[in-house]
Parts: structure tokens; C-alpha cells; sequence
């Protein structure tokens, strides 16, 4: 199964919040942070994403900061128990 197929899967959300939560330039821009690789099927969704969805306005860069910001911050509680569990002193920052 490809990425867009898994997307289409998942449980639909409304359009104005994921625009809202994720389609929106970051306020770190890409040469500030750290590079990373990420499967070309993923590659290519986001850009897509950021193309079709975002009118082009979207980096993939930016998208994923989004989307990782998100990320802490729903799961940020339970990373840090995990993360307690065999370790001190973690601290999840958002840089927005």
C-alpha cells in the first residue's frame, strides 16, 4: 500500500483544520535546521501536498515541521514518560 492509499484510508478529518494545523509555512526555514531523509514515496506525497493543497505557499520543510510540532505536542506527554522510564532529563521544546 503507498502513502496516498494510507491516506485515504484514515479516518477524514475536516479540511479546515488540516489546513489550519499543517499547511502553513513553518517559522523555522530550512537552512536554520538539520537535514534528514525520508522515503521517496513520502518525498513526493509532501510535495505534492504542498503544491496541490498549499498552493505552492507550503515547503516540504516547512510541512514537516508542522507536522512533527503537532506530533510533540499531542504526544509530548507520553514521550517523556516513555523516554523517563530508562533515562532523565528529557525536554520536548517547540521552537514556534
Amino acid at each position: 500500500m503507498n502513502i496516498i492509499q494510507m491516506l485515504r484510508n484514515r479516518k477524514k478529518s475536516s479540511n479546515d483544520s488540516y489546513r489550519t494545523l499543517f499547511i502553513k509555512e513553518s517559522a523555522i526555514t530550512a537552512r536554520k535546521g538539520k537535514m534528514v531523509y525520508v522515503r521517496r514515496d513520502f518525498h513526493d506525497t509532501i510535495r505534492a501536498i504542498g503544491r496541490v493543497i498549499g498552493n505552492d505557499q507550503v515547503t516540504i520543510s516547512g510541512y514537516i515541521d508542522n507536522v512533527l510540532a503537532h506530533h510533540f505536542e499531542t504526544y509530548g506527554d507520553e514521550i517523556m514518560r516513555l523516554y523517563s522510564e530508562n533515562n532523565k532529563g528529557l525536554t520536548i521544546k517547540n521552537q514556534e
